[in-house]
């Protein structure tokens, strides 16, 4: 795998807005769920994010905790999220 392309995760204070909207609206399949300011607004602000390379691919995520175990969930009224960027 080439280096530049390595996943690395990111907290919502240090995403880059505009880049990561910018990646999300050039993807072949581009959905306003994965969005900053929709996630924002579901999660309050409460999402981290997968960045690959240079924003070229983003994957948001969505943190919960119950009973002292953390897990990743699909929020309501998001219908879909996964992997966005240029294949």
């Amino acid at each position: 795998m080439d280096a530049s392309l390595k996943p690395r995760l990111l907290s919502r204070a240090d995403i880059n807005e505009s880049a990561w909207n910018r990646c999300v609206e050039q993807a072949p399949v581009s959905l306003a769920y994965a969005c900053t300011w929709y996630l924002d607004a579901l999660c309050d602000r409460e999402w981290s994010g997968l960045v690959a390379g240079d924003y070229t691919a983003v994957m948001p995520l969505i943190p919960k905790r119950k009973y002292g175990i953390s897990y990743l969930y699909q929020p309501y009224f998001c219908q879909q999220l996964g992997l966005f960027g240029d294949p």
